[in-house]
Parts: structure tokens; sequence; C-alpha cells
């Protein structure tokens, strides 16, 4: 049973190397409009009141610089985690508060509620063997045994 699902190695990391590039470029796909106002694009129902300047930033900037840190699998939780407040902010309180069907021919919420699935499986299962990640841990490691 355990070559069947095995919990380390290739397989998972190939597997994580796919999602983490489908997840982080539909991420930069999905900030990529909000790069022309990043303290004051409109939100699914028009602006964002009360949504302070900032936050929209920090929101514009996690879309953008997380997608690729994602797709490259440096610092992968962080922005993982980053992606996924976003989401769930964005799923459960802004579209899901305004009336919004999972899947609608209008407006919908179901590729937010995709991004969101696909942050928190790399938020809790990581970024896998094949990633910056993996390879600034494994530097690290044969650093301080060296010394």
């Amino acid at each position: 049973m355990g070559r069947l699902i095995p919990t380390l190695g290739p397989r998972i990391s190939i597997a994580m190397v796919i999602l983490r590039i489908v997840v982080g470029a539909s991420f930069i796909l999905h900030g990529a409009p909000k790069l022309a106002h990043p303290m004051s694009w409109d939100g699914p129902t028009g602006p964002l009141p009360g949504v302070p300047g900032f936050l929209q930033l920090i929101i514009c900037f996690a879309e953008n610089i997380g997608g690729w840190g994602l797709i490259v699998g440096l610092f992968t939780p962080l922005f993982a985690f980053l992606l996924s407040c976003d989401m769930f902010v964005v799923v459960f309180i802004i579209k899901m508060g305004h009336g919004l069907a999972y899947v609608a021919k209008g407006p919908s919420y179901e590729i937010e509620a995709h991004l969101l699935a696909g942050a928190l499986v790399l938020l809790l299962c990581g970024p896998g063997l094949y990633s910056l990640d993996a390879w600034l841990k494994s530097f690290w490691q044969r650093r301080q045994v060296s010394a």
C-alpha cells in the first residue's frame, strides 16, 4: 500500500510542481489587471468601499509576486498563506456576501474557490522536492554540516 500512496518522493513532488505552476499562473492572471491601479482597483460588484489602499496593494503583491513564488517554489508557505487568506475573503465575504452563485453564466465564485483550494493544498503539503524552497533547505543543511 505504501507504494501506491507515497507520502514523500518524486511522484508527489512532480504533482506539486504541476499544481504550483497551474495555481501560480492562475494567480498571476487573476492579479494582472490590478497592477494598473494597485491601490484602488474595483471588486466584482464595483469599488471596494472601506478597503484601505494598502490592503489592496498587499493583495496585488500577493497575487502577482506570490504567483511567481509558487511557480518556482520560493517562500511557498508564506505565499500560499497570503493567497489562501485573499481567496477566503473573496469567496466567503465578497462574492457569497453579494449572493453570487458557485457556478453561473454571469459573476460567480467558482474560479476563486478553486484557487483557494489550490493554495490551501500548497500551504498544507508544501512545495515538494523540486522547488527553490527544497534546494535552499538542502543547501543550508549541507552548509551547517560542513561548518
